[in-house]
């Protein structure tokens, strides 16, 4: 679709699947770690429709399903609350952040400089000093 601005004439692109957001879990050091999007969350609009939510991100509209918007737009709109691009946090966070968190966008989440079994052990060391 075209449109005019005062000096310009813009074209917005209608699009009826959810964007590519991703997360990026990174390790900083031994100790922290880094939550981040792969896009800049103050430069998206998300506006909610009778039936939809739609997410502008530049010159692309994104017709957003209810799942994405009940999982990964929660988080991106945790960011936005928050007026942060990045969330620092602590190695035993871990557990928390993988059973709240990460089990809705956990396809949408991936992993820098931390291996899978360093995330998992870290996780089951949390819960075995739960039970102690």
């Amino acid at each position: 679709m075209n449109f005019e601005t005062d000096f310009d004439m813009e074209r917005l692109n209608f699009i009826e699947n959810n964007p590519n957001i991703e997360f990026e879990l990174t390790k900083i050091n031994e100790e922290d770690l880094s939550l981040k999007p792969n896009i800049d969350i103050f430069k998206i609009a998300v506006f909610k429709g009778k039936k939809y939510i739609y997410l502008l991100d530049e010159n692309y509209l994104y017709r957003c399903t209810n799942e994405f918007a009940d999982s990964t737009l929660k988080l991106v709109k945790a960011f936005r609350e928050n007026y942060t691009s990045e969330i620092v946090l602590k190695k035993e966070d871990l557990k928390d952040l993988y059973s709240v968190i990460i089990p809705k966008v956990n396809a949408k989440v991936k992993l820098v400089d931390i291996t899978e079994e360093e995330v998992e052990k870290t996780i089951d060391e949390e819960v075995k000093e739960d039970f102690i």
